[in-house]
């Protein structure tokens, strides 16, 4: 006597709508459309009632349902990372925000969420690219402040001094937003600011006083 077991059709529930979803004739990794509009990926775990063959292989895929499993593996991707840094203190995304000013300062909070969630090579990457930004940008100014003081015009270097700091705070954000968003979503605490943003302000006042000191011997020469 055939088992009953054996005449169950696999199905998947439809995550938008909720209505069953027949997988009769497909594989894992597969995909099916649900009369809401919504694509399905077929995993392991979403199959109910029976089992499927194993997946086929990637290049076998269309470009839209291969898109649609290289996205479920990153969202995994981002809730094990997030997972493991469940217990980790990461800088809020308002404090890198507000430190985009002192854009260094931006890069090593960046760095540290980064390296925190398992990303040290991307964090000490991010954290060499702000630093050695921040020294090429003050020795340019330097350097170009007693060559051609006399010829810069604030309407040339104010764009350039604020747009460096603009596009390598935005990089920086954008660099440590998915696996940051995961950590907190799974329970990571937040690190504290005061320390970082007091050691931001001492290097700005330290800055203005050089500018100023800088700006008075080159009107009056050296």
């Amino acid at each position: 006597m055939e088992s009953p077991t054996s005449t169950l059709t696999p199905t998947l529930t439809c995550g938008g709508c909720k209505t069953p979803l027949s997988l009769s004739g497909k594989r894992v990794g597969d995909s099916v459309n649900c009369g809401c509009g919504r694509l399905e990926v077929i995993t392991r775990l979403k199959i109910k009632e029976g089992s499927l063959p194993p997946a086929k292989i990637m290049g076998q895929l269309e470009p839209q349902e291969q898109k649609e499993v290289d996205e479920t593996l990153r969202r995994i991707k981002m809730r094990r990372v997030g997972h493991a840094s469940r217990n980790v203190e990461i800088y809020p995304t308002w404090a890198i925000v507000l430190s985009i000013g002192q854009f260094w300062l931006a890069g090593i909070m960046a760095a540290h969420n980064l390296k925190v969630t398992g990303q040290r090579e991307r964090g000490r990457r991010l954290e060499l690219i702000g630093g050695g930004l921040y020294v090429l940008l003050n020795l340019a100014i330097l350097i170009c402040g007693m060559l051609f003081w006399q010829d810069l015009s604030p309407l040339l270097v104010g764009p350039v001094l604020v747009a460096i700091p603009l596009a390598f705070g935005a990089y920086a954000l954008s660099a440590q937003s998915q696996t940051a968003r995961a950590a907190r979503e799974a329970g990571a605490g937040q690190a504290g600011v005061l320390v970082p943003f007091l050691f931001g302000v001492i290097v700005a006042i330290a800055q203005a006083f050089v500018a100023m000191f800088l700006t008075s011997s080159l009107e009056t020469g050296f």
